[in-house]
């Protein structure tokens, strides 16, 4: 692909300070996958200017030739038919400074990559609007890169992520963009036909019943390292006041239904950024409490959660009955006391009654 993409917006973002290569140089990079859905969240909320393309070819690498005055953070992710794609297929890496340069990227990280053509989802990242970047060739090849059986194996024993949307079920194992699952399973069931036809009239049974066994339980086992991985994991974190992405939503909830009265209707606004997966959470925790991002209910929410915001402050002032903080966070300006601050971050609030604000 010849085209040049101007991309004027394209920032630096979460970055560390990296050397200007030259463009005769073709620099390999391996990309890493992300460790959470969360985390390609955060980095759209810490660097509010971005730009996106989506770029298409068959190839385990993909060359990039490219030019930019500051460091560029950059995600991809592999595009189903429809335009969706899988959050935790997302590859994350750092392009450098350069006038003219080429860079060499392995895209078999992902384990959504297949053999087949595909379309690609780029999205590059930063904080200074005034940076100026542009794409002067992309290119697919597999020069370079490891076998396809190799690739392979090594997307077998990737490591599970939990996302939102895969907080109690988790997705399964993936081979070059395709369920490991589905595959295993058609295996088992081809080569327990051939047992069963090349096997004598004694043996047949026996010879079926291992061959469908011995691969479940190979499977089992496989996932029996990511269970206890995970077990160890959110154990660790619940003894530090989060689990998971969940964060410390669940001890926001636990302070709200202490402070809740029965047969209070208690009103929470939440004001965040990203996903409202934290939101939906609080939501079903502190039922019957009225749990909600929405505009209309600021000026009469009792309390206020700020979760995931990049842009919000408050003003500490001081009141003959108490110590009171102006709040100023998404579409709440009012006065509130400040009531805990959690490990993951989130703070809740107590909004003052109208006839208690300055």
């Amino acid at each position: 692909m010849n085209n040049r993409h101007t991309l004027g917006t394209l920032l630096s973002g979460i970055l560390l300070a990296v050397p200007t290569f030259a463009h005769a140089q073709t620099l390999r990079i391996t990309p890493s996958l992300i460790d959470s859905a969360h985390s390609v969240e955060q980095a759209l909320i810490e660097n509010p200017s971005h730009a996106s393309t989506t770029i298409e070819g068959q190839g385990k690498v993909v060359l990039i030739t490219y030019q930019s005055s500051e460091p560029l953070e950059v995600y991809m992710v592999p595009l189903e038919q429809n335009g969706n794609y899988t959050p935790t297929d997302y590859v994350r890496f750092t392009l450098p400074t350069t006038d003219e340069g080429t860079v060499a990227i392995d895209l078999t990280i992902s384990p959504g990559w297949s053999t087949k053509n595909q379309k690609w989802l780029l999205t590059l990242l930063g904080k200074d609007k005034n940076t100026g970047a542009a794409f002067t060739d992309i290119s697919f090849t597999n020069d370079g890169a490891g076998s396809t059986a190799i690739v392979a194996l090594r997307h077998l024993f990737t490591e599970e992520v939990y996302t939102p949307s895969s907080y109690h079920a988790l997705r399964g194992y993936r081979v070059l963009g395709t369920s490991f699952t589905i595959i295993l399973g058609i295996l088992t069931l081809v080569v327990a036909l051939v047992c069963f036809i090349v096997a004598g009239k004694k043996n047949y049974r026996t010879t079926v019943i291992l061959t469908l066994v011995i691969p479940s339980l190979l499977y089992q086992a496989r996932f029996a390292v990511d269970l206890l991985r995970f077990s160890l994991q959110h154990t660790q974190e619940y003894a530090r006041g989060i689990y998971d992405e969940a964060g410390s939503i669940h001890a926001v909830a636990d302070v709200l239904r202490t402070l809740a009265k029965p047969g209070d209707k208690t009103t929470v606004y939440v004001c965040r950024d990203g996903t409202n997966f934290k939101e939906k959470l609080l939501r079903y925790f502190t039922y019957p409490a009225r749990v909600s991002s929405d505009a209309n209910i600021a000026p009469t929410a009792d309390y206020a959660v700020v979760m995931d915001k990049f842009k919000w402050g408050f003003e500490t002032s001081v009141t003959k009955e108490a110590s009171t903080v102006r709040l100023k966070c998404g579409d709440i300006d009012r006065e509130a006391k400040k009531l805990s601050t959690f490990p993951d971050g989130e703070i809740l609030f107590q909004l003052l009654p109208s006839q208690a604000r300055s």
